[in-house]
């Protein structure tokens, strides 16, 4: 079992949303680091119900599957925390205005930029 982000990407041309899609591999065991992408995402999740919209080729529009055996699942906040703070991070050196909306979206402004979900 390969336990590195990557080592298998799915990409599809088009998809209802890239979550729902990777949810079908969280039953296998060595799914953990799986990454589901695409360029096209018809029906996007967000939290509480909401959807995510994008034009064609607009977004970065993928879904990874983590299975750390490290964390008990009550405090699977501290991913959500952790992948938002990268994220600053990543992108303080080129963008100004950053911020976090917690608990999962990151905006420049007082634009959305970028949402992540935890499930």
């Amino acid at each position: 079992m390969n336990d590195e982000i990557g080592s298998k990407v799915v990409w599809l041309e088009s998809v209802d949303s890239t979550n729902k899609y990777a949810a079908r591999f969280t039953v296998d065991i060595d799914s953990h680091g799986i990454v589901v992408a695409t360029s096209n995402q018809t029906n996007g999740r967000g939290q509480r119900g909401n959807t995510w919209e994008s034009a064609k080729g607009d977004n970065l529009l993928f879904s990874i599957v983590l299975k750390p055996a490290f964390l008990q699942v009550h405090k699977q906040f501290l991913i959500s925390k952790v992948a938002a703070l990268a994220m600053v991070e990543l992108l303080a050196p080129y963008v100004t205005g950053l911020s976090i909306k917690w608990p999962n979206d990151i905006y420049v402004e007082n634009r959305k930029i970028a949402g992540i979900l935890i499930e």
